[in-house]
């Protein structure tokens, strides 16, 4: 009997309800592999047509006297009424596994996410859920991976994309298929570089106005963590990308 393919999806926040059931329906009445939905953090809420079977909190929770934190807050979105604790309560009923740093009894399908497993394969750079949902589907053998509404734009793009698109390209190099959202820019560029280039786009993208933009962020950044640290000076190395142990 041949093997049937597993396909799975990585959902983000950058696309409807109505679309991914649409998506999930099809697949269901095409007589294609199923799609099994993997999710992250608190988007379930906006899904409440989908069905997902796997779910990932990987960011540090706690319990800090007798009150859950999530990344040192105790409520989450930091500024909601919504506290960790009751997200937590969330992601419990879902009733599908939910992979953490940790097992908590709060979420009783949470499972320990092989963190030392995968890095020990593919190394630490990882900047963002998603590049560790890819390395964790690699592990599992899965055939395909599509994604739907991650979008990895904004202030996302500096850190957490390139190391999605890293984890991209491992996959395809190893025969998965990659099925990316038409709305996503995960792995588009503005031009192609040397044969189609906009040297107006290029000008705005790398030119003086860009590093106008550059160093007033940088800036803003130094002053921000000076804030927080209560430091008088900062190291370039404090907000440049730092590289990883080696493996």
């Amino acid at each position: 009997m041949k093997k049937r393919k597993r396909m799975i999806g990585i959902v983000g926040a950058a696309i409807s309800n109505e679309e991914l059931a649409k998506i999930q329906s099809a697949y269901a009445t095409r007589g294609m592999p199923r799609l099994e939905l993997w999710g992250v953090n608190n988007i379930h809420k906006a899904f409440p047509d989908v069905t997902f079977h796997k779910w990932f909190e990987i960011h540090a929770i706690k319990m800090v006297r007798g009150t859950f934190t999530r990344r040192d807050y105790a409520h989450y979105p930091p500024n909601s009424e919504t506290t960790t604790h009751d997200y937590l309560k969330g992601l419990d009923e879902l009733n599908i596994p939910v992979y953490m740093q940790r097992k908590w009894t709060r979420v009783k399908q949470s499972r320990v996410f092989p963190h030392d497993r995968i890095v020990e394969e593919f190394g630490h750079y990882f900047g963002c859920s998603f590049a560790w949902m890819i390395a964790f589907a690699l592990q599992e053998k899965v055939d395909g991976i599509h994604f739907f509404g991650c979008h990895l734009t904004g202030n996302e793009y500096f850190y957490q994309r390139p190391s999605t698109e890293r984890m991209i390209g491992i996959a395809e190099g190893r025969g998965v298929y990659i099925d990316i959202h038409e709305s996503s820019q995960l792995l588009a560029s503005n031009y192609e570089y040397a044969y189609g280039e906009d040297f107006d786009r290029i000008y705005l993208l790398h030119g003086r106005f860009a590093s106008d933009i550059t160093h007033t962020l940088i800036s803003a950044i130094s002053e921000r963590i000076q804030h927080h640290n209560g430091t008088e000076s900062l190291p370039w190395e404090a907000v440049n990308r730092q590289r990883g142990p080696s493996k």
